[in-house]
Order: C-alpha cells, then sequence, then structure tokens
C-alpha cells in the first residue's frame, strides 16, 4: 500500500518550522507537545528561523537539519532516561575529542554483534525446551539459515576477541556496568 502527501502540506510543514522559535531536546519521542515539555524535556533551546537549512543532499527542500547550539543546559534532574542521555553524549564527546572514537564504536559493536549472536541461539533454546509453544512467525530456513547467522556472528565475535581482546572485554564491562540497574529495577517492579 502507497502512501502519499501533498506538496501543499509538505511544503506548509516548511514554512511552520521556518518561524519557530523554540526547541524542546527530549529523551524519548514524545506524542504531544505538552508530553515533549512536561515529561521529556532535557532543554528548551531559543531558536531563530534561520537556524534551519536545507539537508546535504536535498534537491526539494523538505528535509532540514538544525544549526549547531551552544552553551545548551541540559537538565539532569529528570529520570534515568534523562541522566543515561547525558552520561552517554558526554562519555561519547570525549571520546570523539580524544581520537578514541574507534574504540566507542568496538565496544558497541562488539556487545550488539554478541547480543545478536545469543539472539541467534535463543531460537534453538527455545524451540528444544519449549516445541509446545506456538510460534506465530517461523524462523526463514529454520534450522539451516539460523546456523548459519549464528556461526557467522560467532565468527565476528571471536575475530574481535583475538583481534581486539582489550576493547572486547572493555565492551563487555560497560554492558556489564548495566546489570546492577537492570537487577535493582527489575526486583522492585518500576
Amino acid at each position: 500500500m502507497a502512501k502519499s502527501a501533498s506538496d501543499a502540506v509538505l511544503d506548509g510543514s516548511l514554512d511552520i518550522i521556518a518561524t519557530c522559535t523554540k526547541l524542546i531536546v527530549c529523551s524519548s519521542q514524545p506524542t504531544t507537545y505538552t508530553e515533549a515539555n512536561a515529561t521529556y524535556a532535557l532543554a528548551d533551546i531559543v531558536i531563530d528561523g534561520t537556524d534551519f537549512t536545507k539537508a546535504n543532499g536535498d534537491t526539494n527542500g523538505r528535509k532540514v537539519t538544525i544549526g549547531a547550539q551552544s552553551s545548551v543546559l541540559i537538565d539532569t534532574s529528570g529520570t534515568a532516561a534523562h541522566v543515561a542521555l547525558v552520561i552517554t553524549s558526554a562519555w561519547s564527546a570525549f571520546l570523539t575529542l580524544t581520537g578514541g572514537y574507534e574504540a566507542l564504536f568496538t565496544y558497541v559493536t562488539f556487545a550488539s554483534v554478541l547480543f545478536g549472536t545469543l539472539g541467534g541461539v535463543a531460537i534453538f533454546v527455545l524451540r528444544r525446551r519449549r516445541p509446545d509453544v506456538p510460534r506465530p512467525y517461523r524462523a526463514l530456513g529454520y534450522p539451516l539459515v539460523p546456523a548459519l547467522y549464528v556461526l557467522g556472528s560467532f565468527a565476528l565475535v571471536w575475530n574481535t576477541l583475538v583481534e581486539r581482546p582489550t576493547a572486547s572485554v572493555a565492551g563487555l564491562g560497560l554492558v556489564a556496568l548495566g546489570l546492577p540497574a537492570y537487577f535493582y529495577w527489575s526486583r522492585s517492579g518500576r
């Protein structure tokens, strides 16, 4: 099913954006202005319509970017998501500025591929332990395709462990730092 919107609607929204005077930085995607302002707001920034420019490579002007803002105060008194976002941003900025972005990329990629591999293994474990559970979606080409995925992903994980052991262990350490918070919130029912 194709969806379309008229040019007038798309161009009209750009006219509205051009008159904006306030930008609210949010920790999650809000559904209303009130929710953005009251629940997820991290910062309020006074802006001008000239802060918006046409996105790179866009020929029709319907994608816009906002210029970098400086001296923005971020509210860290909110939820854990607020604090996590600020800490992650600060750490990422530090690694980027000190030339350690490659290490950050290795940490994240290693952990992501590792958990993807574990997800593939879970298909086999759950099918063996709980064969009677209805499965509304079946893995394509089971068991061959999931097995190839697990083997390929495991090869990437193993290669990273061998080639970059320090970064791999650091990536696991960053994941492990989240375990106390996980256990706290899973036990307290929050």
